[in-house]
């Protein structure tokens, strides 16, 4: 290897009950500026691999497989007491949950300023062997499986805002992006002004109700208290007040949570990133704000009811799995968001060239089966189907129709040339969280034109440890292979691998035009 591993691993020090830092590396170092040595206990193994999702796979989060490291000092390095040095280092010292970060330096450096950073790995699991301990990683996406999406917030039952008795200590609602159809959670009659009194966003500042409903047929907002058959709102705290007497079963129409410009949160990224911050999973400084981004501006929604347990990670994949965008915890722990599929109109940022940057380009078997004539988009889910019964005469047909529809559809329209070619007419449905129909038009079209040309994934063998991240639009030239060629090709980095030995880096992308 050309390069050194540095590590600085955090851990507790039981002694002096504070936060200690211990310097480790694959070499002996010592920085010019910095006395502090760097102990060259840790071996060159280990790494980790990053996949982004094959679109067929249900799982809509980048897979992450974090392979383990090992620290090693064997005799005769021991002191003269007997003990090693690595003994000495870890003595009384808990690293458990505690982060190490990795960086990457040239072998011929002495400046610690010029070092690469490769990655902050939260340690799982310490095993103690004789003369060594081995350090395993663990997913820190793990947890989101456990944590509900819609945060920790729980209803008092202490009456108004808090919800009646029956509320108390079921989980809030939340609503994000713009819904057709649903219906509020019921807090009981508002004692301050006798109406009934409902929430859609846990108290917190939303883009306010666009409709209420009672029995199907609409009522008129107002401006104040309203009277029997009217409604007010409160959109900075959520609520909506329906005047007193018998509203039978209030629905309504509302956009959802705002980010701080007061814009409803509706694109997949941001309303993920929201969704992480929120539920307390991450924090702001954990989120890469320039990938919020990826994937094509399409605005989604996603109504979770009092009391839903979904997990983060379930309404993470529901939301960007409909616009086809990976979301995962890069290697720095941070957030990102990354499209999927061939290069498009992205400027590349990096070259890779075949006997400087990789060996040679290695192409996989691409996997297809029949593929779909049609594809039918199911958006804007309705939350409340309402049955004929459900309504009153007056309400108009289309409404009613509308109203006692789980979803709206789009098909993607005949292609005369698709048909010819495949004489199965196989349709595909797909139920996604859009919520407008011009985005699910557009998402049908483009996963028909994917599902009858599926892109074939190349393997590029790195001569270095890989910089590169999924999602990343990339030139790629090699003269020696077919599919490239020496003018180049763009490619998409689909997956990862770091291997600390540096004997099996690697990126697998997928190609797209000229470059």
């Amino acid at each position: 290897m050309s390069i050194i591993i540095l590590g600085e691993l955090h851990g507790w020090h039981k002694a002096t009950a504070s936060e200690r830092v211990v310097r480790i590396a694959t070499e002996a170092f010592q920085d010019q500026a910095d006395p502090t040595p760097w102990w060259p206990v840790l071996r060159s193994t280990g790494g980790w691999t990053l996949a982004a999702t094959a679109p067929g796979e249900t799982d809509g989060a980048t897979k992450a497989d974090v392979g383990e490291l090992v620290l090693d000092e064997r005799p005769p390095k021991a002191d003269r007491f007997g003990i090693s040095k690595l003994t000495e280092l870890l003595d009384g010292l808990s690293v458990v949950g505690w982060p190490l970060h990795l960086y990457a330096l040239d072998r011929d450096e002495c400046d610690i300023t010029r070092r690469v950073p490769l990655a902050v790995l939260t340690i799982g699991e310490l095993e103690r062997r004789t003369y060594s301990r081995v350090l395993r990683p663990r997913d820190r996406t793990a947890d989101f499986d456990t944590i509900r999406a819609a945060g920790p917030g729980v209803y008092a039952g202490t009456g108004g805002a808090e919800g009646p008795p029956a509320l108390a200590s079921v989980g809030k609602e939340l609503l994000i992006g713009r819904h057709r159809h649903l219906e509020p959670t019921y807090l009981g009659m508002d004692p301050a002004n006798g109406c009934h009194l409902y929430s859609v966003s846990q108290g917190l500042p939303m883009g306010g109700y666009t409709e209420v409903r009672s029995r199907g047929r609409v009522w008129p907002e107002v401006a104040g208290v309203p009277a029997s058959g009217r409604w007010m709102q409160d959109a900075a705290r959520g609520l909506l007040w329906v005047g007193p007497g018998d509203v039978g079963t209030i629905t309504c129409a509302a956009g959802g949570v705002v980010d701080q410009a007061g814009t409803v949160i509706e694109t997949a990224g941001a309303a993920a990133a929201w969704l992480a911050r929120h539920s307390g999973a991450l924090t702001a400084a954990e989120i890469d704000a320039a990938a919020l981004v990826a994937g094509a501006n399409r605005p989604v929604c996603l109504w979770l009811r009092a009391g839903d347990p979904t997990s983060l990670r379930s309404a993470m994949d529901d939301l960007t799995r409909s616009v086809r965008v990976h979301w995962y915890l890069n290697p720095m722990g941070a957030l990102t968001f990354a499209r999927g599929g061939r290069p498009t109109d992205e400027p590349p940022s990096a070259m890779l060239r075949a006997g400087v940057d990789f060996i040679t380009t290695v192409t996989e078997d691409r996997v297809s089966g029949i593929p779909p004539r049609t594809v039918r988009v199911r958006y804007a889910r309705n939350d409340k189907v309402l049955s004929a019964n459900d309504m009153v005469t007056e309400v108009s047909p289309e409404d009613r129709a509308a109203l006692m529809a789980e979803w709206l559809e789009e098909v993607s329209p005949d292609d005369p040339d698709l048909v010819a070619a495949c004489p199965i007419p196989r349709e595909e449905p797909v139920d996604t969280r859009l919520s407008t129909s011009a985005a699910a038009a557009a998402e049908a079209v483009e996963r028909r034109n994917d599902g009858w040309d599926p892109p074939a994934r190349h393997k590029l063998p790195l001569k270095r440890l890989p910089t590169e991240h999924i999602g990343q639009i990339v030139t790629v030239i090699d003269a020696e292979h077919p599919d490239v060629g020496a003018a180049g090709r763009l490619g998409r980095i689909a997956e990862v691998k770091v291997d600390l030995s540096g004997e099996d880096n690697a990126v697998w992308v997928i190609l797209g035009g000229a470059a």
